[in-house]
């Protein structure tokens, strides 16, 4: 077991929240982001990057397993920081919303309405994700997007 130590840096202030991690699973990235969202849940809605420090005191961005992988690899390692932070959105140049999906509930993370892209699956009829739980979740069928209102 790890002691990660995460930063979610905003404009507000920075929020320091500790808990362990199993190292011996270092390679499930897909376990650590979903932890990571489940406690900041204000990402489950926003672009962020992710970043450790290494042992050059250098912050080095991690967007994959391999990547995450490379994080916990230090010898002697007894606790990584992971510092998040929030990208700024990119201004509209058509001054429109986002789309709202009034009416539909993410089956993952319980969004609702669905704000952006709304998709659902061409099998399960009651499974419906927004963008950032499409691209958490791994679903076996034929997931379809909505891109507008609907």
């Amino acid at each position: 077991m790890v002691l990660i130590k995460a930063y979610l840096q905003n404009a507000e202030a920075t929020e320091l929240r500790r808990f362990t991690f199993d190292i011996y699973h270092s390679s499930d990235y897909k376990r650590f982001l979903e932890t990571i969202l489940n406690i900041f849940p204000l990402l489950k809605y926003e672009d962020f990057s992710m970043m450790w420090r290494d042992a050059e005191d250098e912050h080095i961005t991690f967007s994959s397993a391999d990547e995450f992988s490379d994080a916990f690899s230090q010898r002697g390692l007894t606790y990584i920081k992971i510092y998040m932070r929030i990208k700024p959105r990119e201004p509209s140049l058509n001054f429109s919303k986002e789309i709202m999906h009034y009416g539909n509930t993410c089956s993952h993370c319980t969004m609702e309405p669905i704000i952006g892209s709304r998709y659902i699956c061409m099998v399960c009829s009651d499974l419906q994700l927004c963008t950032k739980c499409k691209f958490l979740n791994h679903h076996e069928h034929f997931i379809y997007r909505y891109s507008s209102s609907s």
